[in-house]
């Protein structure tokens, strides 16, 4: 039996900027996101970006529908045929 191709998602943390895109394109609100923020110094030029912390998606809730996936514009989120738990969640220092 073959798996769907859209059986699951799958995030790539290192391409996720925490823009909370995906977020609000969710029309069912599966998705949670926590991020910090992080200010450095560059040449005396202060610059301050979202580091994603905590990503989950409530596969009881998500309807594959696949507008988190078409929104963002950094491709951290992608289809994957891997079947999904109920609930996915990954944390940074951590596994989903």
């Amino acid at each position: 039996m073959a798996v769907n191709p859209r059986a699951s998602l799958e995030l790539i943390p290192d391409n996720c900027t925490s823009c909370m895109l995906c977020i609000r394109a969710c029309p069912v609100w599966c998705l949670g996101l926590d991020a910090h923020l992080e200010v450095t110094q560059d040449g005396g030029r202060r610059r301050s970006s979202l580091h994603l912390d905590r990503f989950a998606i409530d596969y009881r809730t998500c309807m594959m529908c696949g507008l988190c996936v078409d929104i963002c514009p950094f491709d951290a989120l992608r289809w994957s045929d891997g079947l999904p738990p109920v609930q996915f969640e990954w944390e940074h220092g951590g596994s989903g």
